[in-house]
């Protein structure tokens, strides 16, 4: 996984690489050593931690809201203590990132 600064998020090998732009991307999910990348067009999984995906992404539009989860701020339709919705998928909320959460959102209004 690369990431541009352009924008522009490029998965795959040399072979089959992807363009996904950050407007595309609804959230990374952590599974061990891979990150599976939630777009649009689908689901897309890379030999990355989490911890280092964070390292090479913007603070925004991305925020980490779970030991698991990275949301694309701009996708997100409505949230609760416990629950990020970005269009058809929900995502839970880790206690340690309620603040992080509830400040950029007050702070986006």
């Amino acid at each position: 996984m690369t990431i541009t600064s352009n924008e522009i998020i490029l998965v795959g090998s040399k072979l089959n690489e992807v363009r996904i732009g950050f407007n595309q991307v609804y959230y990374f999910k952590s599974d061990g050593n891979y990150t599976h990348l939630y777009t649009e067009n689908g689901r897309f999984t890379e030999l990355i931690s989490i911890k280092s995906l964070l390292t090479r992404l913007p603070a925004h539009p991305f925020t980490r809201i779970h030991k698991s989860y990275v949301v694309n701020k701009n996708k997100v339709s409505d949230f609760t203590l416990n629950t990020v919705n970005l269009g058809k998928y929900e995502i839970p909320v880790g206690k340690t990132f309620n603040s992080e959460l509830n400040s950029f959102f007050a702070n986006a209004g």
